[in-house]
């Protein structure tokens, strides 16, 4: 009896340490690998998926643990899972890596959500492929190279970089004209390849990339679209400044061909660098110690910077300093700048790989951050809180976007603008 006691106890003892014992052949098998699948399985929002484990033991047989080993979610914003019935619910778009433990053995893949609801690309205004300066009602106007675009809730306003001007486009009706700049005393200010174009509603802010300057336009009220221009800051040191963005009385740069970010005083003009240095690279620091390779696209919440690093193919944030602090802490929140990363991975954070994005938008209610992914030719979002991303539109190598570049939401839906087909498309965000 007390024999048959010991052997129990020695069973349950490995039992309860990952081993099986098989009276049978008369030895202890090991656990030696979980795998876990299926693999990298893609589902939608509200959806379910169950997930099975496999273990494989020291003589080479298998055996369903899903209900014995222990299974985690690394993001359950974006799906949870019951920790040992392994069946998880999708609860937003997004990625998230499901694990599987047992013991010191641990297998995991990849769950990607997506919205329930499909995303609508049409062109809102210009014509596919047709290269002009043409004012007219949605697909009967023309543009010649658009590249930053804005809105205020009424209009839109895009920098038509090749024809060197402001155009404005009314979202109800599609009708588009195109602003004249003049002086105050109303000599011209003529423009010259205008990149970046931002607005507090009340004034148009462009980087003027071919004069090296920032402009500020008076918005045109009623049905006048003539604007009053003045020169912010003019400096020889700018370098193809792009994309910028305002917060209260001070506008901020996408420096690309110097690699930094520069904050302007708008009443003063005074104009200091934020962070980065006319170095490139992607180094993650303070201020000028941190490290951009040609930035472009730049966006807020009113309290950070979002900008995006294209010669790294990444997502940087910037922490804006407040009170007495004076150093801006630079992080990358998606995609990375190491060798071979360049991609089109929808993953969470630095697993995520983007190809020369260029233009960045944030929604209303500043949870989402959208991505013009330029080479891939998609429309990327990124989940601001879990840094989950997703493609929304386009296909990598597709043809629905060409060579999308700027991108705004005006609060319910995006606007891109396509320069490589000279058009300005719209994306309903029905979800």
């Amino acid at each position: 009896m007390r024999k048959r006691f010991s052997l129990l106890f020695i069973v349950t003892l490995l039992a309860g340490c990952g081993v099986d014992w098989l009276p049978a052949a008369g030895t202890a098998l090991t656990l030696t690998s979980l795998a876990v699948t299926p693999a990298t399985p893609s589902i939608v929002v509200t959806a379910t998926q169950q997930f099975t484990a496999t273990g494989t033991y020291s003589d080479n047989s298998t055996k369903d643990l899903t209900s014995t080993v222990t299974w985690t979610s690394s993001v359950p914003t974006v799906a949870t899972i019951t920790t040992t019935g392994a069946l998880a619910t999708a609860i937003a778009a997004g990625t998230t890596k499901i694990t599987a433990t047992s013991g010191t053995l641990i297998a995991s893949t990849v769950l990607t959500v997506t919205s329930t609801a499909s995303q609508m690309v049409s062109t809102f205004a210009g014509t596919s492929g047709v290269k002009n300066l043409l004012n007219g009602t949605g697909i009967a106007a023309r543009f010649n190279t658009p590249s930053g675009v804005t809105s205020d809730g009424t209009y839109l306003y895009v920098a038509d970089s090749g024809n060197h001007a402001i155009r404005r486009i009314e979202i109800s009706t599609g009708i588009v004209t195109t602003v004249t700049t003049a002086s105050a005393a109303g000599t011209p200010v003529p423009l010259s390849t205008p990149a970046g174009i931002t607005t507090d509603k009340t004034n148009l802010y462009v980087t003027d990339a071919g004069n090296n300057s920032i402009l500020k336009i008076a918005i045109p009220t009623g049905s006048s679209t003539a604007g009053v221009a003045t020169t912010i800051a003019s400096l020889s040191e700018f370098k193809a400044p792009e994309g910028i963005v305002v917060i209260g009385t001070d506008l901020y740069v996408a420096d690309t061909g110097n690699n930094t970010i520069l904050k302007v005083d708008i009443s003063t003009g005074t104009v200091t660098i934020l962070a980065g240095s006319d170095t490139a690279g992607s180094t993650d620091a303070n201020g000028i110690l941190a490290k951009f390779n040609g930035p472009t696209g730049i966006t807020t919440d009113g309290t950070n910077l979002y900008v995006v690093d294209q010669g790294n193919s990444t997502i940087r944030k910037i922490a804006i300093p407040t009170g007495t602090a004076t150093t801006a802490t630079v992080t990358t929140i998606a995609g990375s700048a190491a060798a071979g990363s360049i991609g089109s991975t929808d993953a969470t954070g630095t697993e995520a790989r983007f190809s020369g994005p260029t233009g960045i938008a944030i929604n209303a209610a500043h949870t989402n951050l959208y991505v013009t992914d330029t080479k891939n030719l998609t429309i990327r979002q990124i989940a601001i809180s879990s840094g989950a991303v997703t493609t929304i539109a386009g296909t990598p190598g597709g043809k629905q976007l060409s060579v999308a570049s700027g991108i705004v939401s005006d609060g319910t839906d995006l606007f891109v603008t396509d320069s490589g087909e000279q058009t300005i498309l719209k994306l309903v965000l029905a979800n």
